[in-house]
């Protein structure tokens, strides 16, 4: 079982309804698949790959690259329309996502019905921005299960997987989401059948300038692997931490900013969270 805390949120500047056609903004999302098998767990990239008229539709290219944003290899096309969010496929296209829909209306996706159980804003940059809770037909509405939906950002189970809240063996999560190299939302993730915590593992100081420490302590005798990325998930470092150990990074070379770490027992992914930055 994971735990998984949401730490922030800033909305997006730009047009009416889920505003994902927005010219001229690189987005990249960074999701993570939990699967069954502890071992098979891993974390990809979506990212927007400018725009393209396919027929009529005016269309974002979007790519996939499995755990680095270096090696991008599947892609496929959103379109939006009145507030309707799109996957291009032929011969019909499927529906993503409903941000016109109201409480009580039901949305039909390709494998499963959602109610819309509850709508909320939050006014940023001018102008209100739509927070949906969505729950599985059938089921009564629960705020603290259930799947929620920002505009231009799309699912918390990530972009191209909404109704994934209550599947069991291999959910997506949305771990972050960037626009033009800045950081809008992101999650922290922590695998709780492991023995990392907050008093074996601990990073320090946050905010961090000139050296970062990464300290852990206990005698499970095993060997851990972290990885410092930048918001778009290029890996700014990698290095090796044993058991009862500490290693100061110099950080001098890194601008101000948020980051992320990677904490990897053997090769299992067991905790992602932020680094702050202030040079």
């Amino acid at each position: 079982m994971k735990t998984i805390l949401t730490v922030f949120l800033f909305f997006l500047t730009s047009t009416i309804y889920s505003q994902f056609m927005v010219e001229n903004t690189y987005k990249l999302w960074h999701i993570y698949a939990d699967n069954c098998d502890p071992l098979q767990t891993y974390t990809y990239y979506i990212k927007s790959d400018g725009d393209t008229i396919i027929g009529a539709d005016s269309c974002i290219k979007i790519k996939e690259g499995n755990n680095s944003p270096y090696y991008w290899s599947n892609y496929s096309f959103i379109r939006e329309a009145n507030g309707k969010v799109f996957l291009k496929c032929s011969p019909q296209d499927i529906l993503l996502y409903d941000f016109n829909a109201l409480v009580g209306d039901t949305i039909h996706l390709l494998n499963v019905n959602l109610i819309v159980g509850y709508i909320d804003t939050e006014f940023y940059e001018g102008r209100n921005r739509k927070i949906m809770m969505l729950y599985y037909e059938g089921d009564i509405f629960d705020p603290f299960h259930c799947e929620t939906w920002y505009e231009g950002i799309g699912s918390l189970c990530g972009l191209l997987y909404p109704g994934e809240y209550g599947l069991i063996g291999g959910p997506h999560t949305l771990l972050g989401y960037a626009e033009n190299d800045t950081a809008m939302y992101y999650t922290t993730i922590t695998d709780n059948k492991t023995l990392i915590n907050n008093n074996t593992f601990q990073v320090y100081p946050i905010p961090a300038n000139h050296k970062l420490h990464f300290s852990h302590f206990d005698n499970n005798n095993k060997e851990y692997r972290i990885e410092i990325l930048n918001v778009n998930g290029v890996i700014m470092d990698s290095f090796k931490i044993l058991y009862n150990g500490d290693i100061e990074k110099n950080i001098e070379a890194y601008k101000s900013g948020i980051y992320f770490y990677k904490l990897y027992e053997n090769s299992k992914l067991i905790k992602i969270d932020k680094i702050i930055i202030e040079q």
